[in-house]
C-alpha cells in the first residue's frame, strides 16, 4: 500500500519571508556605519584579488555575472584601494628624432618630471628667441661680420684688379654685357683708346684700318684671356663659398655661448641619459640654424608662420601622459572602448596643396597608455564590436609592447609615415561581460585563455543567513 503524500496547508503569512525587526541591531540607519565590503561574492572577490596580486604576463581578469550583481562597483572599489599603495608610473613623452624625424624618440621620466622638462624646453626657446636677435644686432656681432665680408671682398677685388691690369697690357678692357635679365662680364679690344667689339673690327679690316693678321692676333689673345677669366670667376666663387663658411662659423661662435648656457641649466636639472643625448642634438641643431632667430619684417614672419607653421616645432616636447597629479597606480574606466579612445592615434592634416602632413606633436594617447603601470577596465562586448580593438588589445597584452599608429592604417590607408618608438606596456586589463561572451572567447579564440587567465564569476544568489542580512 503506497504512502499517501501529506500536504500542509500554508497560511498567506508563511508564503512570504519577513524580516524580524528585533533582529536588526540598531534603531535607525544613523546608528550604523555603511557596509564597506561586498556581500555574498566571496568566490568572485577571491579570484579578483588573486588576479590583482599576480603581476606575471597573462594574468588579466575577466569578470562574468548578471547585470546588477555589482561587477563594476566591486572592481572599482578594489582598485581604488590598491592604486594608492602602488608606485606612480612614469610620465611618457615624445620628442623630435633629429637623425630620423619619421621615428619620434620616446622619453620616460619620473612622474611630474615630464611637465617640468617640457616647460624647461619652452622657456629655453623663448629665451633664445629674445636674446639671440638682440645679439645679432649688437656692435660686437656686426663689426666682426662686416670685417669678414670686407676682407673677402678685398680679396676678390684684388684678383679682378690684377686681371684687368694684365688685360689692359694686352690691349683689352673688361665690360658688362646685358644678356636678358643677367649681366655678364666680357673682354673687348681697345683701339685708339676706345673699346671696340669684334663685330666692329671686321669692317675695319676691309677699310684697311686693321690688318687680318692683327685681327687674328686679337682673337687669339681674346681666347686666352677669356679662359683665364673663367679661372678668375672660379676663384671668386670659391671666395664666396669661403665667405659663407666664415660667416656661418662666426654665427655659430657668437650664439654658441648663449645656447650652451641655456642647455647646460636643463642638463643639470635632468641628468638622465636619454635627456642628455637629446639635448646634444638640440644644441647642435640650434647652433646650425641661426636663420630661425634672424630678425624679419612682421609681414614676412606672419606669412611664413601661415605657410610653415611653428618654426620651432622640432624643439617642442609632446607630453603624452602627465602623471604629476597622480598618486599610486592609475585606474582608468573606459566606457567607450573604440580604437582611438583605447589606443590613441596620430593626427594629420591636409595642406593647401592637398598633401597630408603630420609630426610628433600630433601623437595622441588613449586610455591604454594612460593606464600604463596600472589598471584598465572595459566592457567586453563593447570592445569586441569595435573595429580593430580586439586584435590590437590581444597583441599588446601578449607582447607587452605598445605602438601608436594612425587609425586609418587599419584600413590600409596610409596618411602618415610616422612610426613612434614603441612603449613597454604594463597594464592589468579587467574585462566585464556575461558568461556567453566569456565562453565564446574561451573556445573560439586560442589566445584568449593565455592572456585572461583569471575568471571571476559573480553569483546572482546568496545564502539567507544572519551575516548576509
Amino acid at each position: 500500500m503506497k504512502n499517501k503524500t501529506i500536504f500542509e496547508e500554508l497560511s498567506p503569512e508563511k508564503l512570504r519571508w519577513r524580516l524580524d525587526p528585533e533582529a536588526i541591531p540598531f534603531t535607525t540607519t544613523d546608528d550604523c556605519d555603511p557596509c564597506a565590503e561586498i556581500i555574498g561574492q566571496e568566490r568572485a572577490l577571491k579570484a579578483i584579488q588573486t588576479g590583482l596580486d599576480i603581476k606575471s604576463l597573462g594574468y588579466n581578469i575577466f569578470i562574468t555575472g548578471m547585470v546588477g550583481t555589482g561587477r563594476t562597483t566591486t572592481i572599482k572599489q578594489l582598485l581604488e584601494k590598491l592604486d594608492k599603495e602602488e608606485k606612480t608610473p612614469d610620465d611618457i613623452l615624445y620628442v623630435n628624432n633629429f637623425k630620423n624625424p619619421d621615428e619620434p624618440t620616446l622619453i620616460m621620466l619620473s612622474s611630474g618630471q615630464g611637465r617640468l622638462f617640457k616647460d624647461a624646453l619652452e622657456n629655453l626657446i623663448e629665451m633664445l628667441r629674445v636674446n639671440i636677435p638682440e645679439l645679432l644686432k649688437s656692435k660686437y656681432y656686426t663689426d666682426k661680420r662686416e670685417g669678414i665680408i670686407d676682407a673677402q671682398q678685398a680679396k676678390q677685388k684684388a684678383i679682378l684688379q690684377r686681371f684687368e691690369e694684365e688685360a689692359a697690357r694686352q690691349g683689352f678692357s673688361m665690360i658688362q654685357v646685358q644678356m636678358g635679365l643677367f649681366v655678364k662680364p666680357d673682354l673687348v679690344p681697345v683701339i685708339e683708346d676706345r673699346p671696340v667689339s669684334f663685330r666692329e673690327l671686321e669692317p675695319m679690316v676691309k677699310e684697311k684700318k686693321l690688318t687680318q693678321k692683327e685681327l687674328d692676333g686679337l682673337k687669339k689673345k681674346y681666347e686666352e684671356l677669356t679662359a683665364e677669366l673663367e679661372g678668375i670667376f672660379e676663384k671668386l666663387r670659391e671666395i664666396d663659398e669661403e665667405t659663407r663658411t666664415l660667416l656661418k662659423g662666426w654665427d655659430a661662435e657668437a650664439i654658441t655661448p648663449v645656447i650652451k648656457g641655456g642647455i647646460t641649466g636643463i642638463r643639470e636639472r635632468f641628468p638622465q641619459s636619454p635627456i642628455s643625448d637629446y639635448l646634444c642634438y638640440v644644441e647642435e641643431n640650434l647652433i646650425g640654424n641661426i636663420d630661425l632667430f634672424k630678425a624679419q619684417k612682421k609681414d614676412e614672419r606672419e606669412d611664413k608662420s601661415k605657410e610653415l607653421g611653428d618654426a620651432f616645432l622640432e624643439y617642442r616636447v609632446n607630453l603624452l601622459v602627465d602623471n604629476s597629479d597622480l598618486k599610486g597606480a592609475p585606474v582608468v574606466m573606459e566606457t567607450n572602448p573604440n580604437y582611438v579612445n583605447l589606443f590613441g592615434t596620430i593626427e594629420s592634416s591636409v595642406t593647401r596643396l592637398g598633401v597630408w602632413q603630420t609630426d610628433f606633436t600630433k601623437i595622441k594617447p588613449g586610455s591604454f597608455l594612460k593606464a600604463n603601470g596600472g589598471y584598465l577596465v572595459i566592457n567586453a562586448l563593447d570592445a569586441l564590436i569595435e573595429p580593430g580593438v580586439w586584435p590590437t588589445l590581444k597583441r599588446t597584452l601578449r607582447n607587452q609592447i605598445f605602438e601608436i599608429q594612425n587609425y586609418l592604417s587599419l584600413y590600409l590607408i596610409s596618411t602618415t609615415r610616422l612610426k613612434p618608438q614603441s612603449i613597454k606596456s604594463n597594464v592589468k586589463v579587467v574585462m566585464i561581460g556575461d558568461a556567453y561572451v566569456y565562453n565564446l572567447l574561451y573556445f573560439m579564440d586560442e589566445d584568449f585563455k593565455q592572456i585572461f587567465k583569471i575568471k571571476a564569476e559573480f553569483d546572482s544568489e546568496m545564502n539567507k543567513d544572519e551575516r548576509t542580512i
